[in-house]
């Protein structure tokens, strides 16, 4: 799932209660969810409300249900994300445990920034 393109899709049908629920069943129930760029805003923007609401029902729904894994990026750290919505990110660090994985902020660590840059010398 690519939050961004995913996000809207669902905000645009959450007032048919049909189609949502058919088009975010298969994020909910999936046997393993990679979330790439969870809650990706424009630079430096808060993530809405709406996208807090959907990434609670989706990350609580995994988190009732210990058989399913989620696999989560963010530019976000987990402290952000607790910040932003307390229920999603204590939900989010309790189920990640001993597997979760930050790295610091860094402009350098980005491999399509530095290979371009290398490109062009």
């Amino acid at each position: 799932m690519v939050w961004d393109m995913e996000s809207k899709k669902l905000k645009a049908l959450v007032n048919d209660d049909a189609d949502y629920d058919a088009a975010i069943k298969d994020l909910r129930e999936t046997q393993v969810l990679y979330i790439d760029d969870f809650l990706k805003t424009k630079k430096g923007a808060s993530p809405t409300d709406a996208d807090i609401k959907l990434a609670f029902e989706i990350i609580n729904f995994r988190y009732n249900n210990s058989k399913l894994t989620t696999l989560i990026s963010s530019e976000f750290t987990i402290n952000e994300v607790i910040n932003f919505d307390e229920a999603t990110g204590s939900r989010i660090l309790e189920r990640s445990g001993k597997y979760a994985l930050a790295i610091g902020k860094d402009r350098t660590k980005n491999w399509r920034i530095n290979s371009v840059i290398e490109q062009n010398l």
